[in-house]
């Protein structure tokens, strides 16, 4: 397995003050949608490390959109398309559910260096199908809603697919992609001052570079100059004083005795030679000044060399800042003109919302309006709840009142039975039984029309 992290190359990476990025390049990805077929193609995978933010849960132990303090961030971006974002923010109090779905191995502190190095791997393999052996890829399934896409680790062999890694993403919802096209917005004008001021400051060091070689130029000219005029005075004065030697010994050859000619050839021949020794000596001084001019002359050639070669790079990298710069700019505006038609579908849809809000308002003030006819009924429950209770209370009364009635009934026609002959009993024992009855009657009427009143048809009928 290829180690990977802290790889950032091959895109363009957008970092924040509390990101620290582990790993962001092109990665070829394997994408399956729903309704199309599967197929491959170039996106930007970035892991970073969040230090500090709030994070929403998403399910699974994954958190996606917003990040978290200490999260695991994950994004998936398309140079191509900018509306193209996938994100996954991990914490690591959600990563223990993860672990135990997946059977992981690791903890989480070690989790981003094994998911990078899976990445690295599978960057390096290229996402291309086996050929014979193993292959490790990534793939991107697309789910309809926000919350169903999967970015999967699958090492494919002749035999069978291995999946080391299941995550869910979430697809970016306006917010979030407001907020990622304003990020790439403010790096595209950050990068285009700096270029700008790279620019300026190559322009101003080219400026002084060609001064300097122009000076330069008239330096070695100077010199060139000094050159030729010393040696031709320094030879015009050999000649000079030769010269005037050569007449001098003539004439006191012409002049003197022998004898004197030849003390005076000696002192004159000693003289030349001492002059001559002096002039050899200034000849050295002067070859030696000539050649450490020479030697800051070949410096100056060379110094100059690499000057030109600086300016030419310079030059260059001007050209490519620049073309770097159109395109920046050109980007620029697309993601104006893609920012503004999210604005557009963003004003649209809080109208969309508001019009849903008056709607809840409504529905709101009909359910407090069936709650407060809710609560006038249970009152109304209530209250037949308790007469209800009530009469219950009343029949069992008259109930009771009923059994005494009858055992006095049964008392009084026990006694009749019981006299010592048959004999039709007198007025006045009648109508005392009679007396006796009544109140029984009167009950009994009194609990009946009670019993039908509260409902309880069956109980008087019962009882009766």
């Amino acid at each position: 397995m290829t180690g990977g992290g802290g790889a950032v190359a091959g895109a363009a990476v957008y970092a924040s003050e509390n990101e620290q990025v582990l790993y962001a390049r092109d990665v070829r990805v394997r994408i399956r949608p729903q309704e199309r077929e599967e197929y491959s193609a170039n996106l930007t995978l970035k892991l970073s490390l969040q230090t500090a933010s709030s994070s929403s849960s998403s399910g699974s132990g994954t958190r996606a959109v917003v990040p978290s303090s200490g999260a695991l961030m994950i994004t998936i971006t398309d140079g191509r398309d900018p509306f193209f974002l996938y994100t996954l923010s991990l914490a690591e109090s959600d990563y223990h559910t993860l672990k135990t779905e997946q059977r992981l191995l690791v903890d989480f502190q070690n989790f981003p260096k094994m998911i990078t190095e899976l990445v690295a791997e599978c960057a390096h393999n290229g996402g291309s199908p086996p050929t014979g052996g193993q292959n490790m890829s990534v793939y991107l399934t697309v789910g309809e809603s926000t919350v169903e896409s999967t970015l999967s680790i699958i090492e494919a062999n002749q035999f069978r697919e291995i999946t080391h890694l299941c995550l869910r993403m979430r697809k970016g919802t306006d917010e979030v992609l407001k907020h990622y096209l304003a990020s790439k917005l403010s790096h595209f004008q950050q990068l285009s001052e700096r270029l700008e001021e790279t620019l300026c400051n190559t322009e101003k060091e080219l400026r002084r570079v060609a001064a300097e070689r122009q000076s330069q130029a008239e330096e070695i000219n100077l010199m060139k100059a000094e050159r030729c005029q010393l040696e031709q005075s320094m030879k015009a004065g050999h000649e000079r004083e030769l010269a005037e030697l050569s007449e001098r010994h003539a004439r006191e050859i012409r002049d003197n005795h022998h004898t004197q000619l030849q003390e005076s050839s000696a002192k004159a021949a000693t003289e030349a030679q001492d002059k001559v020794v002096a002039l050899e000596n200034s000849l050295s001084s002067s070859s030696r000044k000539l050649e450490a001019a020479l030697k800051e002359l070949e410096e100056d050639k060379e110094r100059y060399g690499s000057t030109s070669a600086e300016v030419k790079r310079l030059e260059k990298e001007n050209y490519t800042l620049e073309k770097q710069l159109s395109e920046a700019g050109v980007s620029l505006a697309l993601c104006k003109e893609q920012l503004a038609a999210k604005e557009e579908l963003a004003n649209k849809s809080k109208e969309l919302l508001e019009q849903a809000n008056q709607q809840k308002s409504s529905l709101e003030e009909q359910i407090q309006m069936y709650r407060t006819s809710l609560a006038q009924l249970e009152e109304k429950l209530s209250v037949s709840f308790k007469e209800t209770t009530k009469g219950n209370e009343v029949i069992k009364k008259l109930q009771d009142q009923i059994k005494a009635y009858k055992s006095r009934v049964k008392g009084l026609k026990q006694v009749m039975k019981a006299s010592a002959e048959p004999r039709t009993p007198s007025g006045p024992m009648v109508g005392s039984m009679l007396h006796q009855l009544m109140p029984v009657q009167v009950v009994l009427a009194v609990w009946h029309r009670t019993a039908q009143q509260c409902g309880f048809r069956d109980w008087s009928r019962r009882s009766s």
